[in-house]
């Protein structure tokens, strides 16, 4: 047994000891690193005071090195883009990746993101620090062949603007489709279109008024509010809503409950149903809706008259309604909207057709989507 004991204790202590020496050994053994983090890190590192030295020979040379190892990284395609057009030999036609190259410079700086930035793994805050760095040298290289005076096409210019920090000019072109045939205009409407029918859920709030017509108009207007909550795919939206209205009847109004007849001007009303609307237009910031819905729709009337119940009077009709909305997004991922809508309404209180007729709702509605990876695709496509 003594034995045994022994036996089982060298082998906790032969395990313990072996992990210690495999955490150790795992310390000190250095990570392989892959060939084009290092030749990025080494070229992000040392063109900006080669340029500083005027040394463009050198410079010339680890950027090709750079690309022959790294391909299509986009950090080097952010310096050849601007060499090239200082050197008068840049052309638009042949560069398919153009605008995922300008989108990734984009979002390296907003969100701090880079086609290598798992090299962070390896050099931490020396490589974060080195990004930056460089992405300032990017800027003022920019700055400073654009403020050469040299004659430059259109997307040059525009190209120069970007990169120095004036995003807008690029953009502005490109929404109107100025390079029409390009391969950036054509990418550029892609992924503007993708986003334009993407699907999302939204949520919304709204005010407005409630206008009764033919004999409902005894009633009065009201003040209506409530709530939306939807989702939307391609042009098609599909909601709920819950709505409050109130504010007395300018007159009393009569109900009939238990054949007996009631009358106040005392009046609160609630709704609660579906809509669905189908966009005749939507572009990236804006859309216009032909809509539709179904709700359950009810009046009750309070009094102090002893012979009303405390609970009130409630009276019911289905809401068919059918309209027009025209949204705004005003920041992408929050809307304001304008709708107009009529309602068929009919209370069923069988007193001559007291409170038979329609409403007129006019709203304004204020929202927010939930689409993220909406906003920010589009953020980054100046939007």
């Amino acid at each position: 047994m003594q034995r045994i004991l022994i036996l089982t204790a060298t082998i906790f202590i032969s395990f313990g000891a072996f992990a210690q020496l495999d955490r150790s050994l795992a310390i000190k053994v250095p990570a392989k690193v892959p060939p084009c983090f290092e030749t990025t890190y080494l070229a992000q590192k040392n063109i900006p005071s080669l340029y500083i030295r005027g040394n463009v020979d050198s410079i010339s040379s680890l950027l090709e090195d750079w690309e022959s190892v790294c391909g299509g990284v986009q950090e080097a395609r952010h310096l050849r883009i601007l060499l090239d057009i200082k050197a008068d030999s840049f052309k638009v036609a042949d560069k398919k990746w153009l605008l995922n190259t300008l989108v990734t410079f984009k979002e390296a700086q907003a969100y701090g993101e880079s086609s290598v930035s798992g090299y962070r793994d390896y050099y931490l805050r020396e490589w974060q620090q080195l990004e930056s760095d460089y992405n300032a040298f990017i800027e003022r290289l920019a700055s400073e062949v654009l403020a050469a005076g040299k004659t430059l096409e259109p997307i040059e210019a525009d190209l120069l603007n970007y990169y120095s920090g004036n995003e807008n000019p690029l953009f502005k072109n490109l929404r109107r489709g100025k390079y029409n045939g390009t391969n950036l205009q054509e990418e550029f409407d892609e992924r503007v279109n993708i986003q334009r029918y993407s699907s999302g859920a939204f949520f919304a709030f709204y005010g407005g008024m409630w206008i009764p017509t033919n004999n409902l108009s005894s009633l009065g207007t009201h003040p209506d509010l409530g709530l939306k909550l939807g989702g939307y795919t391609d042009r098609l939206t599909i909601d709920l809503n819950l709505g409050f209205r109130f504010v007395d009847a300018p007159s009393d109004y009569r109900v009939l409950k238990n054949d007996s007849i009631y009358q106040s001007n005392q009046y609160s009303g609630f709704y609660i149903g579906a809509g669905m609307g189908y966009a005749l237009y939507r572009g990236v910031r804006s859309q216009f809706d032909v809509a539709t819905g179904l709700a359950y729709d009810q009046i009750t009337m309070y009094a102090s008259d002893e012979e009303i119940p405390d609970a009130g009077l409630t009276i019911r009709s289905l809401n068919l309604k059918t309209g027009v909305e025209y949204k705004y997004f005003y920041n992408i991922k929050s809307f304001v909207a304008l709708g107009c809508s009529y309602n068929f309404l009919n209370y069923k209180n069988n007193i001559n057709d007291d409170l038979y007729g329609g409403a007129v709702t006019v709203h304004l509605i204020w929202g927010f989507t939930g689409d993220y990876a909406k906003r920010r695709e589009l953020k980054l496509l100046g939007y």
